[in-house]
């Protein structure tokens, strides 16, 4: 694993969660009223029908929607989850507060054991270890067993476990999580190795203050 720690705010251009005042450098939390582009409830769980390509914009790749809604992928639709539900929810964790001296942590693969990531990243209760199948806490496959297509217990076990764990495991001290996102990588070879990359943000984060308080003549 290369974990990368910058100290300047990095915004995906496509990403409308937050608004950042460039002037102090620091994200600012949005209220209820500001534009917002939500997961539908579906996404809270993943369910029979939620088998999405490996690939940012790959759409669903079996069921009955294969083929379609490319503008989504597993990577965007995960993090679009924990986003917005895991960690208290994004108005606990947005509403009525900003974020300064922002930490982006990358996580990079494939780096480290195994030809993939660090073994603090396995998953300990994967019951055939090396099968593709939930071995790490992030997307990985590699071999002549590749699913680049993720069945919803894996969309459902990324965006409650392993990403959760993983922004856990790297929260810098008395900095909080603000957002994540994740994007597609492979090599190519013989049997090709597959794999996800995250990117996570951190923040200090304070008490958005009222107009009446943050008046000062």
């Amino acid at each position: 694993m290369l974990k990368i720690i910058t100290r300047f705010v990095t915004m995906n251009p496509t990403e409308q969660v937050f608004s950042k005042d460039k002037t102090e450098n620091k994200i600012l939390a949005f209220d209820e009223t500001s534009k917002l582009v939500k997961p539908t409830n579906e996404d809270k769980t993943f369910g029979d029908d939620d088998f999405w390509s490996f690939y940012n914009g790959g759409g669903y790749c079996d069921g009955p929607n294969e083929g379609s809604l490319t503008t989504f992928g597993a990577p965007e639709k995960i993090a679009s989850h924990v986003n917005f539900y895991a960690f208290g929810g994004w108005k606990q964790r947005l509403v009525g507060y900003y974020y300064t001296d922002i930490e982006v942590v990358g996580i990079n693969g494939p780096y480290g054991s195994d030809l993939g990531f660090s073994d603090e990243y396995i998953n300990p209760n994967d019951l055939i270890p090396n099968d593709n199948y939930l071995d790490f806490y992030i997307y990985k496959s590699y071999g002549n067993n590749n699913t680049l297509c993720l069945s919803p217990d894996e969309m459902n076990f990324y965006a409650s476990v392993g990403i959760p764990f993983i922004i856990n495991e790297n929260s810098p001290t008395n900095k909080s999580f603000l957002s994540v996102g994740l994007i597609n990588d492979l090599i190519v070879g013989v049997s090709g190795l597959f794999w996800h990359n995250a990117e996570i943000r951190y923040g200090i984060k304070h008490e958005q203050l009222s107009q009446l308080e943050d008046w000062n003549p």
